[in-house]
């Protein structure tokens, strides 16, 4: 499975979590992933609800996901949250582009350009067109099981976004004392952490490895 180093914004660490492109003559690219709550993205409406895509009929999910679902399933129906985690959003390819507030919990974000890879909220993820365009099958499958981790891994650790203290001060539930859970780089280091064992040794791995592997890392509890 393909890696590639990237920072994550404010924070002086990297990690190894995401293929933006195929690696070769040209290199590897960096990217970013923005604290929650900074996401600024713009998409067309029209274009989102027309550029829909079913992840489960993606050539990526069939090769390399799917397999591992299906052996989690064995034993454990729910997969642990990650189906879910397909159903309780909304994927599409867009042309993403920073130019509003938005309600997204991380935002994925290429280093040389700082142009957006993929945005993640509750209900909806983006995935930028130019950047999937240039992706192998293989790649794919790591974006996306990245962003399906990703939700699960917000559930369960609450992590909040700037429209939820919006909507709590519109609601009248905010207070001064009142804590926040904001993504950062320890959350990306699980994630990253959980993304890579499942793609190297999610379809042979005993069950209860998993899992362990996945409470170790708070994906799950």
């Amino acid at each position: 499975m393909k890696k590639l180093l990237f920072p994550v914004i404010g924070i002086a660490i990297c990690a190894h979590f995401l293929s933006a492109c195929t690696e070769g003559a040209q290199g590897t690219r960096p990217i970013k992933v923005a604290p929650a709550g900074a996401s600024k993205v713009s998409t067309d409406s029209s274009a989102s609800k027309k550029n829909k895509i079913v992840v489960a009929d993606t050539q990526g999910y069939i090769k390399y996901i799917e397999p591992i679902l299906d052996h989690i399933k064995e034993d454990e129906p729910e997969s642990f949250g990650l189906v879910r985690a397909i159903a309780d959003h909304t994927w599409s390819i867009n042309k993403l582009s920073g130019t509003r507030q938005g309600d997204y919990v991380i935002s994925v974000m290429r280093t040389e350009d700082k142009k957006p890879l993929a945005w993640h909220s509750r209900s909806a993820i983006y995935l930028d067109s130019a950047a999937t365009a240039n992706m192998d099958d293989e790649e794919k499958a790591k974006l996306i099981l990245t962003q399906m981790v990703m939700s699960v891994y917000v559930k369960t650790n609450q992590i909040k976004s700037q429209s939820d203290v919006k909507a709590d001060k519109s609601n009248n539930k905010w207070t001064e004392d009142k804590v926040y859970r904001f993504f950062n780089d320890e959350d990306l280091e699980k994630i990253q952490t959980v993304t890579e064992y499942l793609l190297e040794k999610g379809t042979d791995a005993k069950i209860d490895d998993i899992r362990q592997k996945l409470k170790e890392n708070k994906i799950i509890k």
